[in-house]
């Protein structure tokens, strides 16, 4: 392990038992040097495991860590969320959270267990085995870790642990020195000092690290009036250890002796010390509040004191600028901005607004300030003091402030006005409705009322008050008109009707008054009133008047729905607050300059910026609300003296240094604290599953200023708009498949978004069938399909040429065989021999039957396929033909039982022809006996076949045989198979035939038969065919 010098964090915790009693001895005092900065404080009703919290500390992401005794929370500026040992660590009782340069948070027991957390994961000793090679010494409050690496911790005891970059761990004894317990661990000239509660500081060389001979500076405390140390610091820049004790501030000097340097009266025992590296301040924890020490060139320390009277352990500025200050008694303390100071009416709390301000211009040290409970007042170098006007009025509020120079302050009421005479303090009432009151050098003050304008001089209303003191429920009316004092001067008879006056405004000798139809202007030297059309009609506005160092002059209107009037003679000049910020209600505003604005309203302070003090068609905004530190958004009055804005609030009054308005927001970190698929949870660090396409992503920006207005915005992939939204959450639904790169940006009002966006990969994989090697596959196979479809057609093609070649060369073949030169030689022959015996008729008959077989043999050459009447027919032509040549030695019957079968079978042609020509001459002719042929048509309705029988009663195929010569295989009977087998492939049938040697019950041949065997098709049954002969 290799360490890097991180953020020094000397805080220091002094004995459990010892912060226990400064928590039930509690210090109530006020101090000058008291901020009463607006504090906002997290307790146990918040989600504080404990409201006794030791120590704060903000983590590299921005999240705040509080420890307590009760175990450590850690914040996001919304949620708390609680750790304890059930979680990982080493104890619940934690005094000082940490960091180190490798990136963890060490957690500091009180029973000494140490414990961290890194990368989302608690360690202790149960799961490292750095942490399970110590033994436990007492619990510790503090950690530093020096320029070479090494941990050491430290607490109570005089035991020091210190872990070494490689993970060895020792014990450190300081016991020899008898100083007492270990106050701080620091780097001073390449040595490792060590400071002991009882004044000893001894060191030792940092790299010979000779611990054991080190060398003592500085001597125990002699003097007993001499409090042990409890708590040592660092100035910011390293350069002096200092303690802190009764109020005393003691340096450690060259000599290493504790010197007096400064006193800040009030203040105990130091509880910790802490060097806060944004602030560039050390902080001092003590039981009467937290002080912030900042030292000087002079060598002198400026302190500011925050929540006087607190018990407080701890201090820390986060990126934001936020200050947070931990309490052992009350939780946790947060101040947007520390400079923002509130003060209140003395004893009226923190809920007592201020309704308007005013600077007397004969002392601008004095903010006057009118209030509730018909109270006034005015603050003065941090005091505020108060008068109390007409008594017994709690709802009555002031609505005006005027100075009369050098005599004293008027505040208007709702039901009348109080008079402050400063040279005496006395206060004089009268009961008069009025809305504004002015005061003009010769007329006096002039109050403005509902519908009355009455102008006196105040000596004159200081008589008529004490002649005639008005009666406490005068003040309760509405409207008191009756029983003016002398002198007083009626002016509604100014207006053009009995309207009601808005808003007042005396600029020199001129009046301006708005009613809800008309704006007047009332020359007081002249008396000539000038009428204009009033741009705001019917509304409540404001009136300012603003001369600039041309000759043109302005006034300034604006109403309470947020629209804004600059009325000149050259063109108006208008600005609608409510496009900038919705459901806007002014209450107040200030002209500070010609460039500058000041507008308080009911969402926080507004502040206009004008680029173009001309034409006023420029200018810039910005809203300042609680998010920068406001006690309240309720703004009622303005005043700028200077850098400082002067605030009445709904919560008194708030000084607002313009340096605190400078740095604006600071852009919250972000990250990405959930991914969910299809309701689970899960790291995609792999491709997801085409059915894990539903995403939910839960992400957190931490801003302790903004956290209830966080806006986000977030894209699916780089090229793709931004989706704006407020929800910390979205839902990504049926996403298609693909790669994306989750992005999330967060910012709060007046911010810019974040510089880093949280980033989260993932890739939906697409289905099987969407996926390159699947589509591959399918291109692949198909164009294999394809070339195996083109390759059986092809071969089709191929093997239907050859069969129709092998059917025309078996056709040629029958034909030669069929037309026998020696059938039509006999045949012709026989004919002749019937001319020659004049046997006409017969010859005729003969040459007929030829002609016509001839012919039919001819015809059925081109035909692969014929009907079976149309071979039969053949057959008998043949088989008479033959008959009659030889001179009837054969008979012969052709029968068919369903003479649809004869039209319907069909087969190849000539095949039946051959058959019969084989039994007359292979069976008949080598037979002495009479012959006989019988051919029948046979239909089998079980089996679904078709037999054509050819049965002679010759010598049979053994004897047949035994003429032939040897070898000799018949040729018709080969091209009746090759026929047979080119048929059925054509016609995808299967046509057969067998032959069978009959014989009788002497084994003595009788005869062949042969059965042709067609498929039935399916004819219907009709009358039987016989043909005989």
């Amino acid at each position: 392990m290799q360490f890097s010098r991180s953020q020094i964090n000397t805080t220091t915790i002094v004995s459990r038992r010892f912060l226990l009693t400064w928590v039930v001895w509690v210090t109530v005092s006020s101090f000058a040097l008291a901020q009463n900065a607006s504090f906002q404080n997290f307790t146990v009703e918040d989600g504080l495991p404990s409201d006794l919290v030791y120590s704060v500390y903000q983590d590299a992401k921005g999240f705040m860590w509080f420890g307590t005794n009760a175990g450590v929370s850690r914040f996001d500026g919304s949620r708390f969320e609680k750790y304890g040992r059930a979680q990982g660590l080493g104890d619940n009782e934690i005094f000082n959270i940490t960091g180190d340069s490798q990136g963890r948070i060490w957690f500091l027991s009180f029973n000494g267990s140490l414990s961290y957390y890194h990368e989302d994961k608690f360690y202790n000793r149960t799961n490292d085995s750095v942490l399970a090679s110590y033994e436990t010494r007492g619990f510790l409050s503090r950690m530093y870790e020096d320029s070479k690496g090494r941990l050491w911790f430290y607490g109570e005891s005089g035991n020091t642990l210190v872990i070494h970059p490689d993970g060895d761990t020792e014990w450190r004894n300081w016991a020899q020195f008898q100083g007492g317990k270990i106050v701080m661990i620091w780097e001073q000239n390449h040595r490792m000092m060590v400071a002991l509660s009882g004044g000893v500081v001894i060191g030792f060389d940092l790299e010979k690290d000779d611990w054991t001979s080190a060398s003592l500076y500085g001597s125990r405390f002699e003097n007993t009036d001499i409090i042990p140390i409890n708590a040592m610091g660092m100035l910011p820049d390293q350069s002096t250890a200092f303690r802190f004790s009764r109020g005393v501030i003691h340096e450690l000097n060259h000599d290493f002796q504790f010197v007096p340097t400064d006193t800040i009266p009030g203040f105990g025992e130091a509880l910790s010390i802490g060097v806060d590296t944004l602030l560039d301040q050390t902080w001092v924890a003590t039981s009467s509040g937290m002080i912030f020490l900042k030292k000087t060139e002079d060598g002198q320390y400026e302190s500011t004191i925050y929540l006087p009277g607190e018990v407080t352990s701890g201090a820390l500025k986060d990126h934001e600028g936020n200050l947070w200050v931990t309490s052992l008694s009350r939780g946790v303390f947060l101040s947007i901005e520390p400079d923002i100071i509130s003060y209140h009416i003395p004893g009226q709390g923190s809920k007592s607004p201020i309704h308007r301000l005013m600077v007397a211009p004969e002392d601008s040290s004095r903010i006057w300030w009118a209030g509730s409970n018909a109270m006034f007042g005015y603050f003065q170098d941090g005091t505020m003091r108060a008068y109390q006007g007409f008594e017994g009025l709690p709802q009555v509020k002031g609505i005006g402030l005027v100075s009369v120079p050098n005599q004293g302050v008027v505040v208007g009421m709702e039901t009348g006005v109080s008079y402050l005479d400063l040279a005496t303090e006395d206060i004089y009432s009268f009961p008069i409705s009025n809305k504004n009151i002015l005061w003009h050098p010769e007329k006096g003050l002039i109050i403005g009322g509902r519908v009355l304008l009455v102008a006196v001089p105040i000596d004159d209303l200081k008589r008529y008050v004490s002649e005639r003191p008005p009666a406490p429920h005068q003040f309760k009316q509405s409207t008191i008109a009756a029983n003016l004092p002398p002198g007083f001067m009626e002016a509604n008879k100014l207006l053009t009707s009995q309207a009601r006056i808005l808003r007042l405004e005396l600029v020199g000798d001129h009046l301006f008054f708005a009613t809800p139809s008309e704006l007047a202007d009332y020359s007081l030297t002249s008396g000539i009133m000038t009428m204009y059309e009033y741009p705001l009609q019917g509304r409540m506005v404001e009136l300012q008047q603003q001369v600039t160092v041309r000759a043109d002059s302005i006034l300034w209107m604006v109403a309470n729905d947020g629209e804004i009037v600059g009325q000149r003679s050259r063109g108006d000049i208008r600005i609608n607050l409510d496009t900038l910020y919705p459901e806007i209600n002014v209450q107040a505003f200030f002209l500070e300059n010609d460039t500058s604005l000041w507008v308080g309203t009911q969402l926080g302070l507004v502040h206009l910026n004008f680029t173009d003090s001309d034409e006023y068609s420029y200018f810039s905004h910005r809203l300042y609300s609680t998010q920068d530190g406001l006690p309240t958004n309720q703004i009622h009055d303005i005043v700028v003296l200077s850098d400082t804005l002067y605030l009445g609030t709904a919560e008194g009054l708030t000084l607002l240094p313009k340096k605190s308005l400078v740095t604006g927001q600071v852009s919250p970190p972000i990250f990405i604290t959930k991914f969910e698929t299809n309701g689970g949870a899960l790291v995609p660090n792999g491709p997801l599953d085409p059915d894990q396409n539903n995403i939910t992503i839960a992400y957190s920006g931490i801003s302790f200023r903004g956290a209830h207005n966080l806006q986000y915005r977030y894209r699916l992939q780089e090229n793709l708009p931004w989706v704006y939204t407020t929800s910390s959450e979205v839902s990504l639904f049926d996403l298609a498949p693909g790669d994306y790169a989750f992005e999330v940006q967060a910012k709060v009002p007046n911010a810019r978004w974040s510089q880093g966006s949280a980033l989260q990969a993932f890739i939906i994989s697409a289905p099987y069938w969407r996926r390159p090697w699947f589509w591959s596959g399918v291109v692949t196979l198909s164009m294999g399909v394809v070339w195996l479809i083109l390759w059986v057609r092809m071969q089709r093609v191929r093997e239907r040429e050859e069969l129709n070649l092998r059917a025309s060369s078996a056709e040629l073949k029958a034909l030669r065989a069929q037309i026998n030169p020696h059938f039509i030689f006999n045949a012709l022959s026989s004919i002749q021999r019937f001319v020659l015996k004049n046997n006409r008729e017969e010859a005729n008959i003969y040459l007929t039957k030829f002609s016509r077989l001839i012919r039919m043999i001819l015809n059925h050459s081109d035909k692969s396929e014929v009907t079976l009447e149309e071979e039969l027919t053949a057959v008998r032509y043949y088989l008479d033909i033959e008959r009659l040549r030889l001179s009837n030695r054969f008979d012969y019957s052709i029968q068919c039982k369903n003479e649809s079968l004869l039209t319907s079978v069909k087969l190849p042609p000539m095949i039946l022809h051959t058959f019969v020509e084989n039994a007359i001459w292979h069976g008949l002719m080598p037979s002495e006996r009479q012959g006989r042929i019988d051919m029948q048509v046979l239909e089998s309705e079980e089996d679904n076949l078709i037999q054509v029988l050819v049965q002679d009663n010759g010598v049979g195929r053994h004897a047949s045989e035994q003429v032939r010569s040897p070898g000799h295989k018949s040729k018709g009977l080969q091209l009746v198979e090759e026929k047979i087998d080119v048929f059925n492939q054509l016609n995808n049938q299967f046509v057969h035939y067998s032959i069978t040697d009959l014989f009788d019950e002497n084994g003595t041949a009788t005869g062949t038969l042969v059965a042709v065997v067609f498929p039935n098709k399916g004819v219907e049954k009709k009358k039987e065919v016989q043909l005989s002969s």
